[in-house]
């Protein structure tokens, strides 16, 4: 998978470096088109995944040797490698920003990773990325349309776990990543998941949770980057918006998901992007559950 840099592309450079999962060449593209080149800097993403079939590529020695500020996505340990060979690239001398990452497993109580990815070409991670017990375990009653989506609701019914607990369990966390962070999210989150459709997947957020990281992540970083621009968030705010939320899907909410937390942005008939189409959860849910590809 070929690394990305966003603003300035020329070999000698000076380099942010940015690590971490999906939301990291949000947040670069957001930042370097807030900079509009004026600092004469590039943007470069490493991830820490790759899509299926892929590697991940690593940046070569001479450009981490470019790096004016090196930021860090907090991360498990699952990737290891590729953080520890960032750092080991980067000189001694180059600050270092941690922030957190967004999660919110809360909002799909039944979600797992997709046990049966049909990806090609043109879905690589597969037409139905969002796994999903309760649809599995469907698929083996070979149900179709109403009768697939009463099943699905009646047995969600009955397994839906305790919400709250739930919650409290994504708010620890939070905490967690806030306090071994430079930059904090838990307020940001708790204020606002109720009130906009942040979440469009566990882990896919909406362009104004994009440019809040972003604003913050400047704020803390301006000193480093040797500029401070009183109408910086502003023009994070406004390429945020240009480029819209994360990805071209969005997980259906739960009915009553929806209901327990009080999503007040949510509507029984409300509408979710999926790849090139807009569907209700109860458009969804039966296609998830016979894998349906006439789409």
């Amino acid at each position: 998978m070929a690394l990305t840099t966003y603003g300035n592309t020329a070999p000698d450079a000076e380099l942010v470096v940015l690590y971490g999962n999906c939301q990291v060449p949000f947040l670069a593209r957001a930042l370097a088109m807030a900079d509009g080149g004026a600092s004469g800097r590039g943007y470069l993403c490493v991830l820490n995944h790759a899509p299926p079939g892929h590697d991940i590529e690593m940046p070569r020695r001479e450009d981490l040797a470019r790096c004016k500020l090196y930021l860090e996505q907090y991360d498990s340990e699952i990737f290891i490698r590729v953080r520890e060979e960032l750092r080991d690239g980067i000189t001694r001398q180059c600050p270092t920003l941690v922030f957190p990452t967004y999660m919110a497993n809360f909002m799909w109580p039944f979600q797992m990773p997709e046990p049966q990815p049909t990806g090609d070409a043109r879905w690589p991670f597969g037409r139905y990325p969002e796994g999903d017990q309760i649809g599995h375990w469907l698929r083996d009653k070979a149900l179709q349309g109403a009768a697939a989506l009463d099943a699905y609701m009646a047995q969600s019914s009955l397994q839906m776990p305790d919400l709250d607990a739930r919650l409290a369990i994504d708010i620890g966390h939070m905490q967690r990543r806030d306090s071994r962070s430079d930059v904090h999210l838990q307020d940001f989150v708790l204020a606002n998941f109720r009130d906009q459709h942040m979440f469009w997947t566990f882990g896919h957020v909406n362009d104004q949770a994009v440019a809040e990281l972003a604003c913050r992540v400047y704020a803390q970083a301006a000193f480093d980057l040797g500029s401070h621009h009183a109408d910086m968030p502003s023009r994070i705010r406004a390429a945020a918006a240009a480029l819209g939320g994360m990805g071209p899907h969005q997980c259906p909410i739960h009915p009553r998901v929806a209901e327990h937390f009080g999503l007040r942005f949510w509507q029984p008939d409300m509408r979710f992007q999926w790849f090139d189409r807009h569907w209700t959860f109860a458009d969804y849910m039966p296609r998830y559950i016979t894998r349906d590809t006439n789409w």
